[in-house]
């Protein structure tokens, strides 16, 4: 779709939950920003999850929601924040009828079965082979977005920096190499029996040479 770049002033990207996934999300932005250099870009995400993008120095503004908030009433805030275009990254049930219910002029989402209708700008519905990150980068390519890169953004404040330079001070030695393990996981797709944490430990230690 031939869009007027300099039409659009204010952007909209939808990503719920899924703290990981809505970092790995964070590929498009440079994309973005540089097809768009006049627009604004805002994240709608959960409450929990602001954190994963708030610092972010290409999000102006986090928008957040409850997990079972209605999703007409989110759909009647997006109003009146006035976007030209929304980019659902998620393209979940819920997140597409919130796109479609803000009557946003441009909506981007993947054309996933019973949810094309929410979408006036539709990106593959196939996952394909590549990583879930670059799978994100599929919304761009109806808008005729050239990829010029594929980094990932996280960033955090001053506050948790801090924090973090403490606690590995106090609990790790700081003349090695350190290796954070998070056990834990929203799925169990996404999580290892002890087992075979085990085995990760022990070859990222024979091969780092790590505590």
């Amino acid at each position: 779709m031939q869009i007027d770049r300099n039409n659009i002033k204010r952007i909209l990207c939808i990503k719920p939950r899924g703290i990981g996934d809505i970092i790995l999300s964070t590929i498009i932005l440079e994309n973005l920003a540089a097809h768009f250099p006049h627009a604004e870009i805002d994240y709608l995400t959960e409450k929990f999850a602001k954190a994963s993008v708030e610092n972010n120095p290409f999000v102006r503004k986090v928008l957040t929601m409850n997990e079972t908030e209605f999703p007409l009433l989110v759909a009647l805030r997006l109003k009146k924040e006035k976007y030209d275009m929304i980019l659902d990254l998620w393209s979940n049930p819920r997140s597409a009828q919130i796109t479609f219910l803000s009557g946003v002029k441009y909506r981007v989402g993947f054309a996933y079965r019973g949810r094309k209708y929410a979408y006036n700008i539709l990106a593959t519905g196939e996952r394909g082979d590549h990583h879930s990150a670059e799978h994100n980068l599929e919304l761009l390519k109806p808008l005729d977005i050239k990829i010029n890169t594929r980094n990932i953004h996280f960033n955090v404040s001053g506050e948790d920096d801090e924090y973090g330079r403490k606690f590995i001070k106090k609990y790790c030695r700081t003349d090695s190499l350190v290796i954070g393990i998070i056990p834990a996981g929203g799925w169990p797709s996404k999580r290892c029996d002890a087992s075979k944490w085990v085995e990760i430990c022990s070859v990222i230690n024979k091969k780092y040479k790590v505590n």
